[in-house]
């Protein structure tokens, strides 16, 4: 018998070709494969990045759609402050229930100084208005933080803007649909529910809108 034919030389002669193709040719390819995975991972945080960019971009220019297309419906909407359609006063329809608060500076930046007093933001015109105030509320726990519910204050010294306001709800939206409630003050309001998905309150020297659950 040769010593070639031997079972230990023909082992280690099967062990040194295994291992040869081992490291020429296994490892070459595995570590061609790690650094492909190593240059993905380099470029995916760039190729994300892109990404969010053009979405927020795309949601910018929503939002700039959205509030050309309500401040033209107020321009376009009766001289009533109310519509069947909308439950937002005419004039103060740029901001709804559901927007995220950054539209507020947007928005009224230029006419109203803005206070922001966690869980809520003030907005106080610095030119009269039918509306003094309007305060923006907010969870303040919340990542997306969004308007949950709104409160106009007017000036009521004479009780004309609270008449004024109850006469054009009532025509809007119907005396049968109006009750009256006590508020969290132990006020009685007017309260007009399942108007288009929102309730909507009216006090003295107050209007409350908000969503139905």
């Amino acid at each position: 018998m040769s010593w070639k034919d031997h079972p230990l030389a023909v082992a280690a002669a099967t062990a040194a070709a295994t291992t040869a193709v081992f490291f020429t040719a296994i490892i070459p390819t595995w570590m061609k494969l790690k650094d492909n995975e190593i240059e993905t991972l380099k470029t995916e945080p760039t190729r994300l990045k892109s990404e969010l960019d053009d979405i927020r971009g795309q949601l910018q220019r929503t939002e700039a759609e959205n509030l050309k297309l309500r401040r033209d419906l107020d321009r376009l909407s009766p001289e009533s402050l109310f519509s069947i359609d909308d439950v937002y006063p005419r004039g103060f329809r740029s901001i709804r229930i559901g927007d995220r608060l950054d539209l507020l500076a947007k928005v009224y930046g230029s006419e109203a100084n803005l206070e922001d007093e966690d869980h809520w933001i003030s907005v106080k015109f610095r030119k009269p208005k039918l509306f003094s105030e309007i305060t923006y509320y907010y969870d303040a726990d919340a990542k997306l933080k969004t308007v949950t519910f709104i409160l106009f204050f007017f000036d009521n010294k004479n009780g004309r803007t609270f008449d004024l306001l109850k006469q054009q709800l009532i025509d809007r939206y119907g005396q049968s649909k109006m009750k009256e409630v006590k508020s969290s003050r132990h006020k009685i309001e007017l309260e007009w529910s399942g108007i288009n998905n929102h309730i909507i309150r009216l006090g003295d020297g107050t209007l409350h809108i908000e969503r139905s659950e």
